[in-house]
């Protein structure tokens, strides 16, 4: 039962003349992940007492402009902001996910779960970028958005790996290198975090 419904129903009794809820606040909060004690950085940043505030927020979203992300690892997958205007069924029944419209009208085609400003291509011999829907890395070598990512907003909590500093929050997962690995993308990758 709700605290304050107890509270208005003790008081309509006319036997309690004044109450109020009392509430109990953590002496410290920390998360139940098993890598939790490996992560040196959390201690060196102090997380652990702004974790006695707050995780984060889901209403504040950070964006990740880095070589590729892996958007369904373990940490991250829940950790998406998506955008619902590419989400569900349009009216010709088609998916919007992959339905090849910009549904939402933002200029970009099916993003509903981050970007890749670049494409599948080595621009470093000059390559034209061809920026798609998937921010996820082609090969295993393109980890580096990944740890960073986790750094940030791995999900805490789920008794699975790390915990990011601030989990609490959502991201954008933004891939903004080619083939090569190089990031070649920064600024679209920026852009498109900015619109």
């Amino acid at each position: 039962i709700d605290p304050h419904a107890a509270l208005a129903m003790l008081m309509k009794t006319g036997e309690v003349e004044n109450g109020s809820v009392r509430y109990l606040f953590p002496v410290s909060k920390t998360t139940n992940d098993p890598y939790l004690s490996q992560q040196y950085a959390l201690v060196n940043m102090n997380v652990f007492s702004a974790w006695d505030s707050t995780f984060g927020d889901t209403a504040i979203v950070i964006a990740d402009v880095d070589n590729a992300i892996n958007i369904d690892h373990e940490d991250l997958k829940n950790q998406i902001k998506f955008n619902w205007g590419e989400i569900g069924i349009d009216a010709n029944g088609k998916n919007r996910k992959n339905n090849g419209i910009d549904d939402d009208g933002d200029g970009y085609v099916d993003n509903f779960e981050g970007w890749d400003c670049v494409g599948d291509v080595n621009e470093a011999v000059g390559a034209p970028l061809q920026p798609n829907n998937n921010p996820r890395p082609r090969e295993a070598s393109m980890n580096h958005g990944t740890l960073t990512a986790g750094c940030f907003i791995a999900q805490g909590n789920n008794a699975l790996g790390v915990a990011g500093d601030a989990f609490g929050c959502k991201f954008i997962p933004i891939k903004a290198a080619g083939s090569d690995g190089g990031i070649s993308g920064g600024y679209e990758g920026i852009y498109y975090a900015y619109t």
